[in-house]
């Protein structure tokens, strides 16, 4: 499931990239022809590009409502049993090694599922961590290029719908 996740985040981040340099080409263009429809349509593609990571983050918690009690039972019960069988490796008192390298094999198998979990879960907030970043550098560029566009024209830009936006996060 999480590299399904993943690979949506790289495809969506791929589409801010290309989105992010539709608005710089807009942005270094001379005023002529009709900018306004290229920056309008490059406001729809943004705003359909936001609903799509929207509905991925809606994805993301109807999983994570499913799994988070079963993670957490398992997280208690793996902490539980490194605990367990740290104290028995350290005060069992046994001087047979086969004995002690079982509590040894178990601690760390434990510990390194966690641990691989965690960083699971971890890559996947990192990448919505990026996309977010993106749609906040879309949303600036785009008011730079409004407030050059109205400077020229005398229209105000459109700063109402790209707050909205932006606070959708």
């Amino acid at each position: 499931m999480t590299r399904y996740f993943r690979i949506q985040q790289k495809f969506k981040i791929n589409k801010f990239n290309r989105l992010l340099k539709k608005v710089e080409h807009v942005q270094t263009q001379k005023f002529v022809g009709n900018i306004e429809v290229r920056r309008a349509k490059v406001w729809r593609q943004f705003a359909a590009l936001n609903y799509e990571v929207l509905a991925l983050y809606q994805d993301l918690k109807v999983y994570s409502s499913f799994w988070s009690p079963l993670l957490t039972n398992y997280f208690g019960g793996y902490i539980v049993s490194i605990c367990f069988m740290s104290y028995a490796f350290l005060f069992g008192g046994s001087d047979d090694w086969r004995q002690n390298s079982f509590y040894v094999f178990f601690t760390v198998e434990f510990l390194l599922i966690i641990l691989a979990i965690t960083n699971e879960c971890s890559k996947i907030v990192q990448q919505f961590v990026k996309l977010h970043s993106l749609s906040v550098r879309f949303a600036y560029r785009y008011s730079k290029v409004a407030r050059c566009y109205s400077s020229v024209s005398g229209q105000r830009p459109p700063f109402t719908q790209l707050l909205q936006v932006s606070l959708l996060y």
